[in-house]
């Protein structure tokens, strides 16, 4: 596969027998790493595919490691993980290259009516360890579930881990996840990370630790935004 290329993948499905690094081999020898890697300088786009009890070894990134070293757009729609374990996470979302940017340059991270099911992750379905970043239903599409998935340590669904992180998640509807430590549903460690439009039904963490739907790291955090739906919430 051509590094400097559009890379569209569209209704493909990864079955039990996937217990590679990574999901997908995509690598370019000037980089280090390997596997589900992806430079999004071109079209990035996945699209209905399915991941059925698939269990992934490496630490960054299960099923896909995206490197964000330019905020071109990223499209990940319709896809379905169901029962699939990783060492890691299964989406792991960086930035190796630390490319400048601003408050009002963002990663965009167009994440559309995914569905994640009793997963298994030590650190969230989705890891997120970018500064500046809008990632989830941008577009009003619809909601991506991430429903009875377990993180190990932190974030049941989703571990954000940039301490200095500007930026959203929308979109998401977090039900029954559970985290062994900290963050039930997320775990956010950013200082001006805002969530919106997001649902938080049933969620808890370990006995003795704290956020049974979020936890916030940090107590200069500025905005966190939790529109209606996501306030009226049951979570342990």
């Amino acid at each position: 596969c051509n590094h400097y290329a559009d890379m569209i993948l569209d209704n493909v499905t990864f079955k039990a027998n996937c217990k590679c690094l990574f999901a997908l081999y995509y690598y370019d020898p000037s980089y280090y790493l390997s596997g589900g890697y992806f430079d999004p300088s071109y079209e990035i786009s996945v699209t209905n595919c399915k991941f059925i009890d698939c269990k992934f070894s490496d630490s960054c990134g299960g099923a896909f490691y995206f490197d964000t070293d330019t905020p071109y757009p990223i499209t990940f729609e319709n896809n379905c993980f169901y029962n699939c374990e990783s060492v890691g996470s299964l989406i792991y979302i960086n930035d190796l290259w630390k490319v400048a940017r601003s408050e009002t340059n963002h990663v965009k991270f167009n994440m559309t009516g995914n569905k994640f099911y009793g997963c298994k992750n030590s650190y969230g379905c989705i890891y997120i360890n970018v500064p500046y970043i809008d990632i989830g239903d941008l577009d009003n599409k619809a909601k991506n579930s991430i429903d009875s998935c377990v993180a190990t340590v932190y974030g049941g669904a989703i571990y954000d881990n940039d301490g200095c992180g500007y930026g959203t998640i929308k979109g998401f509807v977090c039900t029954n996840n559970k985290s062994v430590e900290y963050g039930g549903a997320m775990y956010l460690s950013a200082d001006k990370r805002t969530v919106e439009d997001c649902v938080f039904v049933g969620n808890e963490c370990g006995s003795g630790y704290y956020g049974g739907a979020i936890y916030l790291v940090r107590d200069t955090l500025e905005q966190v935004i939790a529109q209606l739906d996501a306030l009226q919430m049951q979570n342990m």
